[in-house]
């Protein structure tokens, strides 16, 4: 490759090619979780054929529906591991203790329920429409800390579940370090001197730019 966009787009388009081929041949999505069996159309089977072929010189008739005969029982299996890693797991917020201590009663109050999985979901829900003094409590129970009077009813950033805690955080808490301050004043200034120095190599992108102003930033340091 001439350049490091070439080398990029080659990247990109091989592993898109392994998501296809993931997708239809082995039925497993591109976060790695199994997929619910599907009947692929003519057009997605030989596209992805030839994908194939074309990676590992193979063809065989009737790939695509390999996978598919197995699928409920490997899913069956995966959802047991999953409802076993959640009875397992121990809490470590108030929203956690909260769904660990509920989802029995809901399941028993909800016949329709047929997993853990289901119960917690619903009761997110629920731990939405609380007050924050009854969100605290939960966080206190976690923390083993004394109860607070009426009048303590501000919540820190901790003690808000995983969807409040963005909303939360202040200025004081999204202060840059002396590294990141340096990296953000950084970039146009070192983009447009790799310009003069490598012209016709085309723009970085800011991922990468960064990653050669921390490496300047170290460099710097040791001085």
């Amino acid at each position: 490759f001439h350049s490091r966009k070439q080398a990029w787009e080659h990247a990109t388009a091989m592993a898109a090619r392994e998501v296809e081929i993931n997708k239809h041949l082995l039925g497993v999505g591109s976060s790695g979780k199994l997929l619910q069996p599907f009947l692929p159309g003519a057009k997605a089977a030989l596209k992805v054929g030839v994908l194939r072929f074309e990676r590992d010189g193979l063809w065989v008739v009737g790939q695509e529906l390999g996978w598919q005969e197995n699928r409920p029982e490997e899913l069956e299996e995966e959802e047991a591991r999953e409802e076993q890693r959640r009875l397992e797991a121990v809490p470590t917020t108030g929203l956690q203790l909260f769904l660990c201590t509920k989802r029995e009663e809901y399941r028993k109050e909800h016949p329709e329920c047929q997993s853990y999985k289901q119960a917690e979901s619903e009761l997110r829900k629920v731990w939405k429409t609380l007050s924050r003094k009854e969100k605290k409590e939960w966080t206190r129970q976690i923390k083993g800390d004394e109860p607070e009077s009426e009048t303590e009813d501000a919540m820190s950033v901790e003690e808000v579940n995983e969807e409040e805690k963005e909303e939360l955080l202040t200025p004081s808490k999204m202060e840059m370090t002396p590294r990141d301050y340096y990296v953000k004043h950084r970039r146009e200034p070192y983009q447009e001197e790799r310009r003069q120095k490598m012209a016709g190599w085309g723009d970085l992108k800011q991922s990468e730019l960064d990653i050669h102003l921390r490496q300047e930033w170290k460099a710097l340091d040791k001085e």
